[in-house]
């Protein structure tokens, strides 16, 4: 995290205040920034939200948490969210585990954009690796002789991350009881390494629960690798056909598109950040936001979220008499 302190766009991953480390005792404490309205977890299983009749969150809403993520991943691989190359030294970082339980919602921006949503922050980077096109460990488990693969203990595709919200390419492709390697035709691929697209898969399946209002089926961890062996077009993230009354098609698309099995086939960051401004930007004819991007106050019934409240907010005002 101290890396990307101070980056451009660097509010929107999780920072630091301060550290301690107990050397008897062999562990350490990190005290991080505080988000008052709990994660995006909430807004997926959240009961209470569901009373409140709102079981569908606002495609303005979505746009906004959307951007806030890509912003993220930006920081991530170019280590400037407003970049379009790495910059001068920049190692990537590969998050490896993209879940809505690892998406803070901290209080709204007071900016211009999306003010009346909380802002969406990249958390937990406790299994998060630095990375590039020449890093040997990358893809190391779909390259070297087996023994060695179940002895690695710095392979980045080593079935890391949570069940059900790992991109393909971190699937280790080892059968799990006869140990013996699946044969597809992806392994050794370079294009499998993990990268950018590894973090833009664990977005858009994010925002495919968020619109399905679903959570991943932990159960069925092993049906995924099933899944994926079975052919590369499979896709086990996939949108509801209930999201077409809700939500516009160029959403939809867009976030379908992130889920493709081959890396490469995926949008870019780059190309994510230019689609979600172009059908945010109001006043637009592609606007998908209704102009939430930059309105404050005086919600339509269709924009309004119901989120997590700050508990500890103390509300009191400033008076200049």
């Amino acid at each position: 995290m101290d890396a990307l302190k101070e980056k451009q766009g660097s509010a929107k991953c999780m920072s630091s205040r301060a550290d301690h480390v107990e050397d008897q005792a062999l562990w350490y404490r990190v005290y991080m920034r505080w988000c008052p309205h709990e994660t995006l977890q909430y807004l997926i299983s959240s009961d209470d939200l569901h009373r409140k009749g709102s079981p569908r969150v606002p495609e303005a809403a979505l746009l906004s948490f959307f951007n806030d993520m890509i912003e993220a991943c930006l920081v991530l691989e170019f280590g400037d969210a407003t970049a379009v190359a790495k910059l001068t030294g920049w190692k990537s970082f590969v998050h490896r585990n993209i879940k809505p339980n690892n998406i803070f919602l901290d209080s709204p921006e007071e900016s211009p954009r999306f003010p009346e949503y909380p802002k969406a922050v990249l958390g937990d980077f406790g299994i998060a690796v630095m990375t590039d096109k020449m890093d040997p460990n990358n893809l190391k488990c779909n390259r070297y002789p087996l023994r060695h693969c179940l002895k690695s203990t710095i392979c980045y595709n080593d079935n890391a991350g949570t069940p059900g919200w790992k991109a393909p390419e971190m699937i280790r492709q080892i059968h799990k009881t006869s140990l013996s390697r699946l044969d597809l035709p992806r392994i050794n691929r370079p294009e499998m390494k993990l990268g950018g697209a590894c973090n833009v898969w664990g977005v858009s399946a994010i925002m495919t629960r968020l619109m399905n209002q679903d959570t991943a089926n932990w159960k069925k961890e092993h049906a995924l690798h099933d899944h994926y062996a079975s052919a590369e077009a499979s896709r086990p993230v996939q949108l509801d056909e209930k999201t077409e009354g809700f939500y516009s098609r160029q959403l939809r698309e867009l976030v379908n598109s992130c889920t493709a099995y081959l890396p490469h086939d995926r949008p870019t960051l780059v190309e994510l950040r230019r689609e979600i401004q172009k059908c945010t930007q109001p006043g637009s004819v592609h606007d998908r936001a209704n102009g939430m991007r930059t309105h404050v106050g005086n919600l339509a019934q269709w924009d309004l979220l119901q989120y997590y409240k700050d508990e500890y907010k103390l509300n009191m005002a400033y008076s200049r008499g």
